[in-house]
This record gives structure tokens, C-alpha cells and sequence, in this order.
């Protein structure tokens, strides 16, 4: 006997949308929520006491991004940047930050049948938060908020600020 209700479906569980990028021969990606922009390689500042991970500064409109070599913070095999270098800008980060990589590979959805859960914590300083299956290969899901170390944060922190009021003062100049 019917009830007069219509039947509802249980709803499927919502693809995730990622950013998949190549990193010195591997497959990584992170949430495109959290994707601001992809820039090609600008020119940097390279200020003295530079911290190692840091490849350099980039000026957007006014605001100093740090760029973040995730080969020497992960420890892998290092690519030398070229005009054609892809860069992720984050959002929602404490600091602004870019990620140098060496390709960008697609936007993809990823629903959950694809998402395997990490439990690697020392894999890529923990930031791994799981390993993604797309078209037969695995794909590292970075969590943009664990890319970093307390410590990393604010020494990049201390490096941006300096750069960032360098910045001011030469807006104020012109």
C-alpha cells in the first residue's frame, strides 16, 4: 500500500574535488577548496637568512607569498624551477603561501570509494591524510594545514613579515 510519500533515494556520498599535481615523480593532490590561484613562476625575493624551504617571496598585488619547496621539506630529489614552474596559491592558511611543484596534472572529483585513510604520521612530516585510487594509481591527499611544522610556521612567519613591510613601504613610496 502506498503512503502518499514520495520515495527518496539515499543520497550517494558527494565526490571531493582535488587538485592532482606531479612532485618529484609522484602523484600528490590537495582539496581545490583550498586552491587560490596556480601562477607561473614570478620573479622572487631572495633575502638574506632565507630558510632553506623557502624557495623564495612572490608579490601578488601588494601582499608577499612565500613560495614552499615541498621537495627539500619532504626530503625528495630537487627539480630546478624554470620560467614554466607551477605554483599553488593556498587560502586559508595563517600566511601566504604558495607550493612550488613541477606539474599540475587536473581538477578531479574523487568520491569516497576512492579515499583510503593514512595512517603514515612520520610520511611527509604527517601531512598525509589519505591516499587516494584514480584510474589505478595512488595519489597522496596533502592536508594543506599539516604541511608545515610549529617551528617551519614561524620562522616562514618571521621572513614574510619582513618581506610584507618591505612591500608596504614601497606601495607608500610611489
Amino acid at each position: 500500500m502506498k503512503s502518499g510519500r514520495p520515495m527518496t533515494k539515499k543520497a550517494s556520498p558527494k565526490p571531493k574535488n582535488v587538485v592532482v599535481f606531479d612532485l618529484a615523480g609522484m602523484k600528490c593532490a590537495i582539496p581545490s577548496p583550498r586552491l587560490r590561484e596556480v601562477v607561473l613562476m614570478p620573479l622572487l625575493t631572495r633575502g638574506p637568512g632565507l630558510p632553506s624551504i623557502l624557495e623564495g617571496i612572490m608579490n601578488i598585488e601588494g601582499e608577499a607569498v612565500a613560495v614552499l619547496r615541498l621537495d627539500r621539506l619532504f626530503g625528495l630529489p630537487e627539480k630546478k624551477p624554470d620560467l614554466y614552474t607551477p605554483l599553488l596559491v593556498l587560502k586559508g592558511t595563517e600566511i601566504p603561501v604558495a607550493l612550488l611543484v613541477d606539474r599540475v596534472q587536473e581538477v578531479s572529483a574523487v568520491g569516497d570509494d576512492d579515499i583510503m585513510p593514512f595512517n603514515g604520521d612520520d610520511a611527509f612530516n604527517g601531512c598525509i591524510e589519505a591516499e587516494l585510487t584514480k584510474d589505478g594509481k595512488t595519489i597522496h591527499l596533502l592536508s594543506v594545514d599539516h604541511i608545515l611544522l610549529e617551528r617551519e610556521q614561524r620562522c616562514i612567519a618571521e621572513f614574510h613579515a619582513v618581506e610584507q613591510e618591505r612591500l608596504g613601504r614601497l606601495d607608500g613610496a610611489t
